[in-house]
């Protein structure tokens, strides 16, 4: 398997939404010492705000349609970068 930059970004992805998805189901189940309840937040306010919002606008907006038009424009294959 070649080693594209869109696999890197994928498995990246699939990396940050697994690590997320592992830290919520932690805090479900077990209780966060009071010293540690505002780092937890802002730990969780990254993964929400910064590293899964931003996965979802690449996959799912207009960045990566524009990148595979460009990629077009150029007569070259989505993936062959």
């Amino acid at each position: 398997m070649k080693i594209t930059k869109e696999n890197i970004q994928l498995i990246l992805s699939i990396m940050m939404v697994a690590f997320s998805f592992t830290w919520f189901t932690l805090l479900l189940f077990h209780d966060v010492p009071e010293g540690n309840k505002e780092l937890v937040s802002a730990a969780s306010g990254f993964f929400l705000g910064t590293g899964l919002a931003l996965i979802y606008q690449y996959y799912f907006g207009s960045s990566k349609g524009s990148a595979d038009k460009t990629n077009m424009m150029n007569n070259t294959p989505p993936d062959a970068k």
